[in-house]
């Protein structure tokens, strides 16, 4: 696929790698910027990985782009690797779901037991990372993080109902989130099927590491 579109992946390289190599494609002037995030392993997950980001300076091909990712490895025969780039929705989706922001998550219907902030990127321009941050409208997500906030605080779930916070058409969907966010070792993925579940090719990078 040819873009010069924002894409994103899920990347299995080691961060030294990840930022060297980036870094050189900022310089070299294929790419804007770069930004990444390390993930550890959720309950339904095995290996820790980056979400990253990247804005081309032209169209490039991205199938070409992904191999420029393939990382020996010493102590493996495969090298490491990373899914297939695709277009990303707007930063403000990939950024919300990169910190596993919790009003963002439960308006998509899912929870997950480890969050993230700020401080946890790296990129080539984290001035400019905290001014995308500052231009995300999160307003249709504060309601949806209030409830995640009052089951952290253990407030019953019928006294959200009997506040009105919770939708009517909404209750049974709420009620399993609700539950979901009281046991802090649930993953809830509303059905989705997390990344180690997904292949997109005959590269698979989770049989690499």
């Amino acid at each position: 696929m040819k873009t010069k579109r924002l894409i994103s992946t899920i990347s299995y390289n080691s961060e030294p790698f990840l930022k060297s190599l980036l870094d050189s494609m900022v310089s070299d002037g294929m790419i804007e910027y770069w930004y990444a995030i390390l993930h550890q392993p959720e309950d339904d997950e095995t290996k820790e990985h980056f979400h990253l980001i990247v804005q081309p300076s032209f169209s490039i091909d991205t199938n070409s782009f992904r191999h420029q990712f393939d990382e020996i490895d010493p102590n493996n025969p495969l090298p490491r690797s990373c899914m297939p780039f695709r277009p990303s929705k707007s930063f403000a989706d990939w950024y919300l779901y990169a910190v596993h922001h919790k009003g963002y998550l439960m308006w998509k219907g899912e929870v997950r037991k480890h969050s993230y902030n700020f401080y946890n990127f790296i990129g080539s321009d984290l001035d400019l990372l905290q001014a995308m941050i500052n231009e995300c409208d999160i307003q249709k997500y504060r309601c949806y993080e209030m409830i995640y906030l009052a089951a952290e605080r253990n407030v019953p779930f019928s006294a959200l109902v009997a506040e009105g916070h919770v939708p009517i058409g909404l209750i049974n969907q709420f009620r399993t989130l609700y539950e979901c966010i009281l046991d802090d070792s649930v993953t809830y993925r509303g059905g989705r099927v997390g990344h180690e579940g997904i292949i997109h090719d005959g590269n698979d990078p989770i049989k690499k590491i």
